[in-house]
């Protein structure tokens, strides 16, 4: 029943989704549900729900899954970027890949396919798609018709560079370089996080080098 765990949540996060079970139950919403009476964050449970819709429409990956050939993380990784032609290529490298490493190819891989096609896509958070929904309506609004958006992208980009360009306009320093030479990535083995500082791997005060 542990090693099932993440599926047979999944399935039953995603059933009660669509239901709206948190309401039935008397909460105030879902975030407050899985707060309350599961002590996980809305995100969480929300991925698993995710994965689970993704798992019926891509069956190699659960079967992946099934056979311990995968984790949760690669699985969720997987689902999130693979297809139909490619799910099946992806779980054999994601077999020889850490998760960090995975992430950054798929990562990779989807930035190169939308550069060629001139869009993209973004996964984004309801409140953050909210937002972002607000801010295109000003850009519009600013415009004085309708935009695009791309367009509305391109507007508020300037925008934020015309209010931040004195904050912008620093040195090119050692730090910047090295930090624009490893992508804004952490370094450290195992790290998946946006570096933040140069000297990570070893601090510069034990003897430690921005290089």
């Amino acid at each position: 029943m542990r090693n099932r765990w993440d599926e047979v949540l999944g399935h039953v996060a995603m059933v009660f989704c669509a239901m709206d079970g948190w309401r039935r139950l008397g909460f105030a919403s879902f975030q407050h549900y899985c707060k309350e009476r599961l002590g996980m964050s809305v995100r969480a449970v929300q991925q698993r729900a995710a994965l689970e819709r993704k798992l019926y429409e891509l069956p190699p990956l659960r079967q992946a899954m099934q056979e311990r050939r995968l984790s949760y993380e690669k699985a969720r990784l997987i689902a999130r970027y693979a297809d139909e032609e490619s799910v099946e290529s992806w779980i054999e490298r994601a077999e020889q890949m850490t998760c960090i490493e995975l992430r950054r190819q798929l990562q990779g891989n989807e930035e190169a396919q939308m550069s060629a096609r001139g869009e993209f896509e973004a996964w984004l958070p309801r409140r953050v798609g909210g937002l972002l929904a607000l801010a295109f309506a000003a850009a519009r609004r600013d415009a004085g018709r309708w935009l695009s958006p791309g367009e509305c992208l391109v507007r508020i980009a300037k925008h934020c560079i015309e209010v931040w360009k004195p904050a912008l306009a620093e040195r090119n320093t050692v730090q910047k370089r090295v930090l624009a030479r490893d992508r804004w990535l952490c370094q450290v083995p195992g790290c998946s996080r946006a570096a933040a500082q140069v000297h990570h791997i070893e601090y510069r005060s034990h003897g430690g080098t921005m290089s």
